[in-house]
């Protein structure tokens, strides 16, 4: 089914709605990155000592990054670290790897709670940001 509807100026009134999605398309990206960099800057916070991992090299901690897609109109930040182990530091492991190795490690959050904290107001600013 199809439903067609027309009005006087089309031409004037398409060209009024692409300018206003343009205008909501970069205020949501713009909140989108911001939040992305926020969370990064969050995990790393979290990172740094118990409940999360402790720091001893640093090399953990300044591996977490962000990357940032944009994909069907949309856009979307990553907040990730490329290292081996991190999945294990957020979620713990116990039992035997690949290489053979036993352990009994608990989880370090510093993903989730990084997420939990800033959640809402990200919610709130894409909001605004896509309402003004």
């Amino acid at each position: 089914m199809n439903i067609t509807m027309r009005t006087r100026n089309e031409r004037a009134l398409e060209n009024r709605l692409r300018i206003m999605g343009l205008g909501v398309d970069a205020r949501a990206t713009g909140v989108v990155r911001l939040y992305g960099e926020l969370l990064r800057q969050r995990v790393r916070q979290h990172a740094s000592g118990r409940p999360g991992p402790n720091v001893i090299t640093g090399e953990y901690r300044n591996s977490i990054q962000v990357s940032y897609s944009s994909r069907g109109g949309g856009v979307s930040a990553a907040v990730f670290s490329p290292l081996p182990f991190s999945r294990r530091l957020e979620y713990g492991f116990v039992g035997t790897d690949a290489a053979g190795r036993t352990f009994n490690q608990p989880p370090y959050p510093h993903f989730r709670p990084a997420m939990r904290e800033l959640r809402e107001e990200f919610v709130t600013a894409l909001g605004l940001a896509v309402t003004r």
